[in-house]
Parts: C-alpha cells; structure tokens; sequence
C-alpha cells in the first residue's frame, strides 16, 4: 500500500484508557506510515507516559484529533472498520484480517476509512460496532486472542502496508456515514409508522435496523441507492399519513 492510500486511512482508538497505549500506538501507527490518528473520549493522554512510549512519533500524538464519540469520529468517512476478538450473534459477521485486507485497501483507493479499536478493558461495546461496515477480528494460535493494543494496531498497519497495490475497481464512491445515518433513522421511523413496536421487552425497530445495517455494511451502497430507499421510506410514510387524515 503507497503513502497516498495509507493518508486516507485514520486510525481511531475508542475510550484508550492507558496513556501509553496511545503512545505506542502512535509510535507503531509511525513505523508502517501511518500518521492521522483518532481519540474518542481518550484519558488525559499528553503524559510523560505517552511522550516516552510514542518516541520518535510525538508529532502524531501531538496533531491527534479527539472526538467526543463515535459518530463525529467516523463522520465525512466512507468506509469504517471495527476490529474486535468478540463476536456474537448481534455483532453480526467477523472477517479475518488478513483475508479482508484487499478489500480496505481497495476502499481506501477511492474515500476515507476509519478503523476502530476498543478500549483495552472490553473493547468495543456492541452498539458501538453497529457503526462500521466490517468487522474485523486478528488471527491468533491457541485460545488466548487479546492483544494489547498497541499490538493490535502494529499488526492491522503492518498488514495494510505490505498488501500488493491494487488499481481501483469501477464500483460507485460509497455513501457517507451521514447519509447512511440519516438513511437508518428514515427506516426506524417508517418501520414505527406501519406498526412495527414492541415485542415482549426488545423494540422490533432496533432489531431491523440492525440487520439492515450489517447488510448494508457489507454491501456498500452509494449515495444513489441510500436515496432511492429514502424515497421508498418518504413514499411508505405519504400513505401512512394520508390514510391516517382519511380515518380522522
């Protein structure tokens, strides 16, 4: 992978709660070339803790953007990737690292990606994975899977810099996050309107959207297909309406 790609590509740890795991992170993010590095609500992490672990790449930690949640981290980015070692039924399907690592690459040839790490206590909560587009987990031997995480960031860049270039493919500029948040929220409301709600104690809307956004995850629809099912959605919700003036 060229430096032109790795640039579009920011590494975003979520809740670090170490301030030398941020600086490790930094100082491997700088040894495979790696340079726009992302905090979500970090700890106060510009310690001498951080300085001394992240030497020789202060100037990463230094020009760090902090955001103060997911949303705003991923926001303007095409394509975002959750690494985590936990999966379940409602983390949807996790991918091996280094079988999906083509697929970033080729991502990154055309918008901005974001890659997610958790916090090193547990990781990335469950609604915190509906954000992204993949989940990713790191092959390890054995049954012991946590990697510090420094270690998980020196790996999944190492990864990525050695992956063979690649030329971009004809697929559509996928849509933004904004789009697609906007997109799941037209759904979850017409899904209300047309009598979906509760079911015993989970909200039957929640559980559609998700699996909607795992597939839509996974599909990458660009910004034409987000509006034509915005158009389903608004055509669903004149029918919804009109049929409710009519009743009234």
């Amino acid at each position: 992978m060229n430096q032109k790609t790795r640039d579009q590509i920011e590494i975003i740890l979520v809740g670090p709660e170490e301030p030398g795991n941020i600086g490790a992170a930094a100082r491997a993010m700088h040894n495979t070339g790696f340079f726009k590095l992302g905090l979500v609500n970090p700890v106060e992490y510009k310690v001498p803790d951080a300085w001394r672990m992240a030497w020789g790449s202060k100037e990463i930690l230094e020009k760090a953007s902090v955001y103060p949640d997911i949303p705003s981290a991923v926001s303007g980015k095409g394509y975002v990737v959750a690494m985590s070692k936990r999966s379940s039924k409602d983390r949807g399907h996790f991918e091996l690292l280094n079988d999906f690592v083509q697929e970033i690459h080729q991502v990154a040839l055309k918008t901005k990606v974001a890659i997610l790490f958790g916090r090193e206590s547990c990781g990335l909560l469950n609604e915190e994975i509906l954000y992204a587009n993949r989940c990713v987990r790191i092959h390890t031997a054995g049954h012991f899977s946590s990697l510090n995480l420094a270690q998980a960031v020196l790996i999944t860049c190492y990864e990525l810099l050695c992956s063979d270039d690649v030329k971009a493919d004809d697929r559509p500029l996928p849509a933004t996050h904004q789009h697609l948040e906007q997109c799941y929220e037209h759904i979850s409301t017409v899904l209300w309107k047309i009598g979906y709600g509760e079911r015993g104690e989970r909200l039957l809307p929640e559980n559609i959207v998700r699996v909607i956004r795992q597939l839509a995850g996974r599909a990458l629809p660009d910004e034409r297909e987000v509006k034509m099912i915005r158009g389903l959605c608004s055509q669903v919700e004149k029918i919804t309406d009109k049929g409710k003036k009519n009743r009234s």
